[in-house]
């Protein structure tokens, strides 16, 4: 939640364009699963998480317009950092803004695993924003 505010916030750049990504990481073994249900399970899937995604936008908004409306992106995958690279390959970002949370199990970093590997990889500016930070802007 915090991120999406300073992502909103940076949309007072000009041309701005907000892309609100969800990787919905499928399980090992699952993306071979076949049979009647699945591709609706799916479906269900993205229909629940685009209206989370809304609702994320209105709590963080309200009533207040943005400067551009935002895009949501639903995305399944085994990986979650491969849908992430592959979305910024796709989009072609001046900026990521992504929330810390940091489930790894390695203790030693403050940053998850995911954000390592794109700070490490990625080809554009990448901020990371704590959960209690407060947007300078």
């Amino acid at each position: 939640m915090n991120a999406l505010r300073y992502a909103g916030d940076l949309l007072q750049v000009k041309d701005a364009r907000l892309v609100l990504l969800h990787v919905n990481e499928i399980l090992q073994g699952s993306h071979k699963e076949k049979g009647p249900g699945v591709q609706e399970k799916i479906e269900d899937s993205e229909k629940e998480l685009t209206i989370r995604m809304e609702t994320y936008l209105k709590e963080c908004f309200g009533a207040t317009p943005l400067a551009t409306v935002p895009e949501i992106q639903i995305r399944q995958h085994h990986s979650p950092y491969q849908a992430i690279q592959d979305a910024i390959v796709q989009l072609d970002p001046y900026m990521v803004v992504m929330g810390k949370r940091g489930r790894s199990a390695i203790k030693t970093s403050d940053l998850g695993s995911i954000t390592r590997h794109l700070i490490e990889k990625i080809q554009c500016p990448l901020l990371v924003v704590p959960p209690d930070s407060t947007s300078p802007l």
